[in-house]
């Protein structure tokens, strides 16, 4: 056992402290490994976590700026397209929300970059081709064929620098047709400075790689050992629309010192040192354990942050769907606004207000407190989203009742709110309101960051709404504006008497009028572009082109003339003037140009110069056989030679006399065409007019050795008889001078049924026309002249004028005096057999039988001692149908006046016995004379009788005018009559009933005539105070009814009412006044107005101003 035991001792003694200490030693060896790899894991641990954090920041910022392209390229396709300034400011909008962005554009569909905001550092890139670079040209193209967003990968931008391109395509909602890009454009390191900034990960350093190229890279400030990159590193990579980015993060040397224990080696040393290892192992341990406990609590928090990414993720994706929903209403939007917040905040208040000034309205409210309600207006300063407004910026508050200054607020006072988040909606650059949540409820933990910026972006996303409708509205205002006012042009272009056209700048024409393309007699699509020229005619179609042009090129204006095809086939010489149109800029537009019918002015003009050619012809002729004939005379080499000298002075008479005729003719023609000469129309018999004119010719017919026929028909005409005779006689006198001595030279008439198609003649006419025949049994008239023989210096042979003395014009007066006459003059002919000459006059009917009436002729009494004037006064009375008592006394006057109570009394004032006055008092002071009018017909002037006229209708100096007088007598009786007569030529008859109704309810007595010569004829029957007339009527119209009464002396100057449809300018007002004339129009004057204007006329007729 000996043995044993000093084994087991040396075994004990020298063997147990190496294996106790080997054993110390590894287990010291062991727990030190143990804890170095713990340390490097934890770490390893803590950059994974870094590099999972900022590769999600990263693609949601990322995410983000290329989420508000994508918004952005849809609104533009919701709307149909944006103008350059509305795009402006939605880019600008984002520029400010989203920094990072070098620049955001608009690429047009050939994949040029058009519009581009800021301008400034990004001019090269304005009207950058893209397509340029095929690379590029197949990323747009991808996009676009597969409708997606596009990322570029980094490359150098020709702004400087490294960027990487976004690619938003836009399809237009209403036909999906590609409209381009939106681009977006970040600077890479400019991208990443911001999106990590020194609040991200700052004890990491961070490279980003794009196919292994290095785009980025932060770098700690003070540098670190190669060697911590690549032991420490941790990669990851994010897939951004295609284009991949490897994330590779580490840590920083700081960051390694901080997270370095110190346990492994105190483990170690302390293993190695016995002394002290339990003190050293305990303290390790607690050390060990709270470093493990501070792991866990990072972990917590950790998982708390990833929590609180998830949370703020939701709200942004709450957010992005309220981007991108349509709402057909700003209700929607702002009920599902209010919703969001109300759910994100946990508040149960929310509210939209719109601010003006000084007022506060709430726009929309979503809320348990009753007493809030949509459109409710406060005063700004008792809301609490008075300091939004004034510090411009997002306002909070957790507990407003710990709040001094807040507790007198009126809204605490009122709802009691403790807490409140309020930010401002901005709208193109101002304040248009606040977007606020608030609760009744303490909020004891305040608002987070992140709910403020999701609050933020809300108000932004309202802002931009409103932003966009408010540009919606103003450019719908626009182009309304910019329809109506092309409208209102195309209308006035249309209906203007003139051809318009218009041009673009490439000379191609665009706009034709209506009166263009009537004149033509094509449709616009056939003259647009070029296809006008069609219709040029061909000798002027290069020389027409080549002024065009050349006008073009130099802006400049233009006139020529050309001959463009009418619609019926035939050319047509037209004036076309083009001026050149400029935009605002004073950049060239095209041209605007009207084309005016100048064919007739080219036939007078030709016309003009064959007149003056004959006419020169015709007065040389006569002047030099005058002036022959004279020097001859003169001379003396005919004193012994009195015959010759007898008929040189016959050629001179002869000549002068045809110089008279020739100058005679033209001045009737000129003033009959003119206007000028006053055709003095009467009630004539045609039979009368025929025989006038045969006793006139029959001297030249004798001479002649011709027989005259003439077959008088005694018919009526409405005429000048001085004119029509001119034409009897000069058709007779050229029927006797080419008619052979011994012939019969006839003149007839015959009745002819007619059709009237004209409703402005200015007489009454009816269903018959009376035709003259001047007949002769000459040498006739070569077919070929039939139609010209009515013109002016037309004759069948230029001999004629010589041989029998004619000027060449008679028969052109004789057109124009029977077309002035409503009339028609033809000519028939067999050559070598005779002519005849027929006229066509409208024939006055027969009076229409009317009704009989019992009314008479008014009663005058005439008192004058002087019997001569008794004797004129009754005869111009009994002319115009009036019943005449005379008497030579007042005695006698009264007496008469007493007893046939005449209608009107012409009283003289000197005279022998009882004078003029002292009669005057007499009938005035007996009721039975009292109302008679009397005038007073005198050689004295109104001035020296004052005193009397309130007695007196009227006063009249002697001799007395007869127009003066019967107006007066006129004015007397229409003032004594009780019964006011109105008579209405109108042939609607419901309009008639109308009139009717309002003048009985005057006690006013109506007439009614249906048609113009009723009118005329019943005119005469009851003498009316005051004529309603309408112009369209059939049989005859209102001219022909005004004509007529300008010529009866009674009715000349009756009151009238022209009562018609028509709006009649100054010459026709002018033709249609007679005495007292209104002119009313139909449609546009109501009855009520009709009654009132109406009743003023009567009363102004029925009591004229004494």
């Amino acid at each position: 056992m000996q043995p044993s035991n000093k084994q087991a001792q040396l075994w004990k003694t020298t063997w147990l402290p190496i294996i106790v200490g080997t054993g110390i030693i590894a287990a010291t060896l062991a727990l030190w490994q143990s804890l170095r790899v713990q340390a490097e894991t934890q770490i390893h641990r803590q950059v994974d976590f870094a590099t999972v954090s900022i590769s999600r920041e990263i693609r949601s910022q990322t995410d983000n700026r290329i989420q508000a392209l994508v918004r952005m390229s849809r609104r533009w396709a919701a709307q149909g397209g944006m103008s350059e300034p509305d795009w402006t400011i939605d880019a600008e909008s984002l520029l400010h929300d989203y920094p990072g962005y070098q620049a955001i554009g608009w690429i047009d569909t050939n994949f040029y970059i058009r519009w581009i905001v800021p301008t400034e550092g990004n001019e090269a890139a304005q009207d950058l081709n893209l397509a340029a670079d095929p690379n590029r040209k197949a990323a747009l193209e991808f996009a676009r064929t597969n409708r997606i967003v596009g990322v570029s990968a980094a490359t150098d931008l020709v702004q400087g620098g490294q960027g990487v391109l976004v690619y938003s395509p836009i399809f237009l909602a209403a036909d999906q047709s590609f409209d381009g890009f939106i681009l977006g454009v970040f600077r890479v390191q400019h991208l990443f400075e911001t999106i990590l900034h020194e609040q991200v990960a700052p004890d990491y350093a961070i490279a980003i790689r794009e196919n292994g190229t290095e785009i980025y890279r932060r770098m700690p400030a003070d540098p670190a050992p190669a060697n911590l990159q690549t032991r420490w590193s941790q990669h990851t990579e994010i897939d951004l629309y295609g284009t991949i980015w490897q994330i590779e993060v580490w840590p920083t040397a700081a960051l390694l010192a901080q997270e370095k224990s110190p346990l492994p080696g105190v483990i170690l040393i302390g293993g190695l040192l016995l002394s002290g290892l339990a003190a050293w192992v305990v303290w390790l341990t607690q050390k060990s354990q709270q470093r493990q406990s501070q792991l866990v609590t990072e972990t917590t928090e950790r998982k708390a942050t990833e929590a609180h990414l998830r949370q703020f993720s939701s709200h942004l994706k709450h957010l992005h769907r309220i981007n991108t929903t349509h709402y057909e209403t700003f209700d929607q939007l702002f009920a599902d606004c209010l919703e969001t917040g109300c759910q994100i905040l946990g508040l149960e208040t929310g509210i939209i207000s719109q601010i003006n000034d000084q007022t506060y309205m709430i726009r929309s409210v979503q809320s348990n407190l009753t007493s809030l309600a949509a459109d409710q207006v406060f005063t700004l300063a008792d809301t609490y989203c008075a300091a939004v407004v004034k510090e411009h910026q997002t306002i909070t508050y957790k507990h407003v009742g710990n709040m001094d200054a807040m507790k007198g607020h009126p809204v605490y006072r009122m709802l009691h709110l403790e807490t409140y988040l309020g930010t401002p909606i901005w709208v193109n650059g101002e304040i248009y309101g606040t977007l606020n949540f608030s609760s009744t409820q303490i909020r004891h933990q305040g608002f987070s960051l992140h709910e403020q910026e999701i609050i933020e972006l809300m108000a932004q996303s309202i802002g931009r709404f409103l932003a966009a409708d408010l540009a919606q509205q103003q450019q719908q205002t626009i182009e309304a504006a910019l329809r109506e006012s092309e409208a209102r042009f195309r209308t006035v272009a249309n209906s203007a008497p003139v051809l318009l056209w218009m041009t673009g700048t490439d000379h191609l024409y665009t706009f034709f009028n209506q009166t263009w393309l009537t004149f033509t007699g094509r449709q616009l699509d056939q003259e647009l572009n070029n296809g006008w020229t069609e219709g040029i005619h061909p000798d002027d179609h290069d020389y027409c082109l080549k002024t065009h042009t050349t006008a073009f090129e130099e802006h400049r204006t233009f006139e020529l003339e050309y001959r463009l095809r009418r619609a019926d086939g035939q050319y047509r010489w037209v004036l076309s003037r083009g001026v050149p149109r400029f935009r605002a800029n004073g950049s060239f537009a095209g041209y605007i140009g009207t084309c005016i019918d100048i064919s007739d002015r080219h036939e007078v003009e030709k016309l003009k110069d064959e007149f003056i050619s004959v006419v020169n012809h015709e007065l040389r002729t006569p002047l030099t056989s005058i002036l022959g004939s004279l020097d001859l005379l003169a001379s003396g080499v005919l004193n012994t030679k009195p015959e010759k000298g007898q008929r040189m002075l016959q050629i001179a008479a002869k000549n002068a006399d045809r110089l008279v005729r020739l100058i005679n003719d033209m001045l009737d023609i000129e003033r009959i065409e003119s206007g000028k000469m006053t055709l003095n129309r009467q009630v004539c018999d045609g039979g009368e007019l025929m025989t006038t004119a045969a006793d006139e010719i029959r001297t030249l017919a004798t001479q002649a050795g011709i027989q005259l026929a003439v077959t008088p028909l005694p018919v009526k005409i409405w005429a000048d008889s001085d004119r029509i005779i001119q034409v009897f006689t000069n058709l007779l006198s050229n029927a006797i001078k080419f008619s052979p001595q011994g012939a019969t030279v006839e003149l007839t008439a015959t009745l002819q049924d007619s059709h009237p198609t004209s409703s402005d003649t200015s007489l009454p006419v009816s269903a018959q026309q009376v035709q003259f025949q001047v007949r002769d049994h000459g040498r006739g008239i070569p077919l070929d002249k039939l139609k010209t023989i009515f013109g002016r210096f037309q004759q069948v042979d230029a001999s004629d004028s010589r041989k029998r003395g004619g000027t060449g014009l008679g028969l052109a007066v004789c057109r124009s005096i029977v077309q002035h006459h409503g009339g028609g003059i033809w000519v028939e002919s067999i050559p070598d057999q005779g002519s005849t000459f027929f006229v066509s006059l409208p024939v006055l009917p027969p009076p229409t039988s009317l009704p009989a009436s019992n009314t008479s002729p008014p009663l005058i009494l005439v008192c004058d001692d002087d019997s001569s004037v008794r004797t004129v006064i009754e005869t111009m009375l009994e002319q115009q149908d009036y019943r005449v008592i005379t008497v030579s006394s007042g005695q006698a006057a009264v007496a008469q006046a007493t007893a046939q109570k005449p209608d009107v009394i012409l009283l003289n004032l000197l005279m022998p016995g009882m004078s003029g006055g002292e009669t005057l008092a007499a009938l005035k002071a007996r009721s039975q004379t009292r109302d008679i009018p009397v005038i007073i017909l005198s050689g004295l002037s109104p001035e020296e009788g004052d005193t009397l006229h309130s007695e007196i209708s009227n006063w009249i100096i002697k001799p007395p005018d007869e127009a003066v007088l019967f107006q007066a007598l006129q004015q007397a009786l229409v003032s004594s009559r009780k019964d006011i007569q109105v008579l209405i030529v109108e042939d609607d008859l419901d309009l008639v009933q109308v009139l009717t109704a309002i003048f009985e309810r005057h006690g006013i007595t109506p007439h009614h005539a249906s048609t113009g010569q009723a009118g005329i004829y019943l005119s005469q029957k009851v003498l009316p105070d005051l004529l309603v007339l309408d112009l369209a009527l059939p049989e005859s119209n209102g001219y022909a009814v005004v004509d007529w009464l300008r010529q009866h002396n009674q009715l000349c100057r009756v009151p009238l009412v022209i009562y018609t449809a028509k709006d009649l300018d100054d010459s026709e007002r002018q033709r249609l006044h007679l005495g007292q004339t209104l002119f009313l129009t139909k449609g546009r004057v109501a009855p009520d107005e009709f009654e009132k204007q109406v009743m003023q006329l009567i009363n102004r007729v029925t009591h004229p101003v004494k």
